[in-house]
């Protein structure tokens, strides 16, 4: 089993992927079981009773019909969590249950036309506070029509941490939902580095990074795919992170994420699934920023301002990184020095950093903004000759092309969009920052020639 950050355990209070407040509104009385090919009854909260120890793995959804091509598809990945079964920051005692369940009332909210799918795997809690019959013992996998959740199967228990369960979440997407264009949500917690989707079935396995990436290449694989597709969006804390980004230009055009943690609240769904309703041909870029926008105008209403969502255009990726990587190569000649380091560690820590709790928690996920981190370094008497970091700021320019921010973040310095990760905090672990988690080799040994980095030699 592999490691995990156990601080996002005790934060998971606010480290909220995606969710609303529960509205009033009538569901569905009926759904299709494509287990008994009859129609059952629902209704209420599901038994909280642990799954088996011995879950029936998933496979692909081979009992799900094929649906004629559509404009667009939007592929949700919807690990409830205790965001579903009972939120609580800190450990506390629980403010509210149901956010999954409130999300997808938003996503029913929508009058789709013919030619839109959104379709939800739903998984990874111990109970669904929810009206539409899911199980808390399987996966499901549904899609919505004229306002309500329809059945399309239900799967074995599995873990939603795990890479082949997220592998056949797409390929039963991308097989039964064909479509001109693609989004895929991952909906739960995040932690930077440390991953997302966190199964309260599995001791909170969560999808590492080069879990999401191998799925996605045995799932592109399996279905004979090689056009990338539209964007993924994390709606998750901390995913903005260019480690995780690079991977994912492998296989989509646009990356949508947030740098700093995110409320329970999480995306405006109706907004902007309402605008493909309305037109799906809307340009990729138009509708990502639409919900980067929406997102921090949701949070500046709930109270939660210090908001961040960005937009990445994925095709600037490598040109990013070669930039990245040539200014590690450079800084490496410089910290050749114990005292050094402790400079190093310094600059690290004087820009912005995001996920950081107060003296209470001390909780790091060792993220910090790149251009605030470029600045910095240029403005450093130690550190100030390295020239190569105004190329990082200009590929950083092209890379992020929309930027949306709230609260005290208005203030400069003012995020950038983007992460880079640094282990300074010792609160990370060896499978963080792995050499099969990151494509900055350079930088990757840069940092763990550092000695308190000692875990990644």
């Amino acid at each position: 089993m592999k490691k995990k950050l156990l601080v996002l355990l005790a934060m998971s209070g606010l480290l909220a992927g995606c969710s609303f407040s529960i509205f009033n509104e009538s569901s569905p009385t009926s759904f299709l079981s494509s287990d008994s090919g009859t129609s059952s009854v629902s209704s209420g909260k599901s038994s909280s009773a642990n799954p088996s120890s011995s879950p029936v793995g998933v496979s692909s959804s081979s009992n799900s019909s094929v649906h004629a091509k559509g404009a667009y598809t939007i592929m949700v990945y919807m690990c409830g969590s205790n965001l579903e079964s009972d939120y609580a920051p800190h450990g506390e005692t629980p403010e509210y249950t149901g956010l999954a369940t409130a999300n997808i009332k938003e996503m029913l909210s929508v009058d789709l036309p013919d030619d839109v799918n959104v379709i939800i795997e739903t998984g990874g809690c111990t109970e669904w506070e929810t009206d539409y019959g899911i199980s808390y013992t399987r996966i499901g996998r549904w899609h919505c029509e004229d306002g309500s959740l329809v059945s399309d199967a239900q799967l074995g228990q599995a873990d939603m941490g795990r890479e082949l369960t997220f592998q056949n979440f797409m390929e039963w997407g991308l097989k039964s939902y064909p479509a001109d264009h693609y989004g895929v949500v991952l909906w739960d917690h995040g932690g930077a580095m440390g991953g997302c989707c966190y199964d309260d079935n599995y001791d909170d396995d969560s999808l590492y990074n080069s879990e999401v990436h191998n799925a996605l290449g045995r799932a592109f694989k399996s279905v004979g795919r090689t056009e990338k597709l539209d964007w993924i969006g994390y709606d998750c804390c901390l995913m903005s992170v260019q480690d995780i980004a690079d991977f994912n230009s492998d296989y989509f055009d646009y990356m949508v994420a947030s740098q700093e943690l995110e409320p329970g609240e999480g995306w405006d769904y109706d907004t902007w699934l309402s605008e493909i309703a309305t037109d799906v041909s809307i340009d990729t870029p138009t509708l990502l920023g639409s919900i980067a926008d929406g997102f921090v105008s949701k949070c500046a209403q709930i109270g939660s301002s210090d908001a961040t969502l960005s937009v990445l255009d994925l095709s600037k990726a490598s040109a990013y990184r070669s930039a990245w990587e040539a200014m590690a190569a450079e800084l490496s000649g410089v910290v050749d020095s114990s005292f050094k380091w402790i400079d190093f560690k310094t600059l690290c820590n004087k820009g912005l950093r995001f996920g950081y709790y107060d003296d209470k928690y001390k909780y790091y996920y060792d993220v910090f903004d790149v251009r605030s981190w470029c600045d910095d370094m240029q403005a450093d008497a130690t550190f100030g000759g390295i020239d190569s970091v105004v190329d990082v700021e200009t590929a950083l320019g092209d890379y992020v092309i929309h930027d949306s921010y709230g609260g005290h973040y208005q203030d400069d310095p003012k995020p950038c969009g983007l992460n880079f990760f640094c282990p300074v905090s010792g609160y990370s672990d060896s499978a963080t920052y792995s050499s099969d988690e990151t494509n900055f080799a350079t930088w990757r040994s840069l940092v763990a020639e550092y000695g308190s980095f000692y875990f990644l030699r």
